[in-house]
């Protein structure tokens, strides 16, 4: 025999029972997925909203390329711009919302987020190098003053002493005063499409 609900607060009553079987029920039965780890969790329908219009308005510039002068040029570099700042201010957005609410259980999650490795520009520092030294033993460079001067000597070598080519001009004399002699002959403008296909040969057959 079914019961009858006489008042509102036995309503309420009953929908909370409801409502607690069905929570019950889903936590129980239904499955729960990992997040996915590669997943933008602060980008929002607004931005995809605006990466459509930012992509618009580049297509459209590049369209006006020729015209430098065209306003819309500045109408796509502003809404990059616009753009950019969204995706910085949604990002700082949901880390501040993130440590708000970290617990005891998220704590640890936290801490490994801002102690670990650099992935965007989380820490800007540059890792433990590796190096061979003269010698030949193998070493680690930690310090800044160690890092920026093997830096230094990588992408800034000191200049050796001259050397000079013996075997070539001593073996092949007539081919470098060959060489000099074509010269003024490959500067000189030609009429038409240029040198046709056997001239080009018959000279890069002469330089060798």
């Amino acid at each position: 025999m079914h019961e009858e609900i006489r008042s509102i607060s036995e309503f309420k009553m009953w929908l909370n029972r409801l409502t607690q079987v069905v929570l019950e029920v889903i936590e129980s039965k239904i499955p729960k997925m990992s997040p996915v780890p590669h997943q933008k969790w602060w980008w929002s329908k607004e931005l995809t909203t605006k990466q459509k219009a930012v992509h618009r308005l580049t297509c459209k510039a590049y369209g006006r390329r020729v015209d430098p002068e065209d306003p819309a040029h500045l109408e796509a570099n502003m809404a990059r711009y616009a753009y950019g700042s969204m995706i910085e201010c949604a990002k700082k957005w949901h880390w501040e919302d993130f440590l708000e609410s970290v617990d005891k259980m998220t704590v640890l999650t936290a801490h490994w987020y801002v102690s670990g490795d650099p992935t965007d520009r989380g820490k800007a520092r540059v890792p433990t190098l590796k190096m061979w030294s003269k010698n030949g033993t193998k070493g680690e460079v930690v310090s800044n003053e160690e890092k920026s001067r093997a830096f230094c000597e990588v992408f800034f070598p000191k200049p050796g002493p001259e050397s000079t080519c013996t075997q070539c001009t001593s073996t092949h004399p007539q081919g470098l005063n060959m060489y000099q002699s074509l010269i003024p002959r490959l500067n000189r403008p030609s009429h038409g499409w240029g040198c046709t296909k056997p001239q080009v040969q018959m000279e890069s057959q002469m330089l060798y």
